[in-house]
């Protein structure tokens, strides 16, 4: 649920302002369990029943490449985001298994997964010196509402590398 909210948060619904409304509004009770029980049927409504089953987690999700379950050759050969959920949430864990998807790979495409090969050949374990050094004319624009912002270019790096950041922006 809050994945949905914070990304999709646009007009005509602002799921954040509905379920946070919920949540700061009377009635259940007053407990932390409740106010977020509250802020759950302000989003879903008020059901006789709320199933919270994990999200499905593949192997690897990517920009939009893993395609109905199945792992594209972008996945496999530039874009590797190793996801899976560990023992501090309530659902069951789920490690990304990196033999697995390694072999899933070869026997799709035929080559093993280049886990680095996106930091490696664009620099991103220090972004704004390799763009000072080899950047220009570049503009980078971040929904500030998008939970991936964090690992984007918020602040200008030079008079020609910008960042441009929309408060209310989100993920699209």
């Amino acid at each position: 649920m809050y994945i949905s909210v914070a990304q999709y948060n646009a007009p005509p619904t602002y799921l954040v302002n509905k379920v946070c409304g919920g949540t700061d509004g009377g009635g259940f009770g007053d407990d932390v369990l409740e106010k977020i029980f509250r802020g759950l049927v302000a989003y879903k409504g008020n059901r006789p029943c709320y199933v919270n089953a994990p999200a499905r987690l593949p192997l690897c999700i990517t920009w939009g490449v893993e395609v109905e379950g199945k792992v594209t050759i972008a996945t496999c050969s530039e874009m590797v985001m190793p996801l899976g959920m560990g023992n501090d949430s309530m659902f069951q864990p789920k490690p990304f298994d990196i033999e697995a998807f390694t072999e899933r790979c070869k026997q799709t495409y035929g080559v093993p997964p280049r886990v680095d090969w996106a930091t490696s050949y664009y620099g991103g374990h220090n972004i704004s010196l390799v763009l000072q050094r080899f950047g220009s004319n570049i503009i980078y624009s971040n929904g500030l509402r998008d939970p991936y912002s964090i690992g984007g270019v918020l602040r200008n790096i030079s008079d020609t590398i910008v960042a441009v950041n929309a408060v209310n922006g989100k993920h699209t």
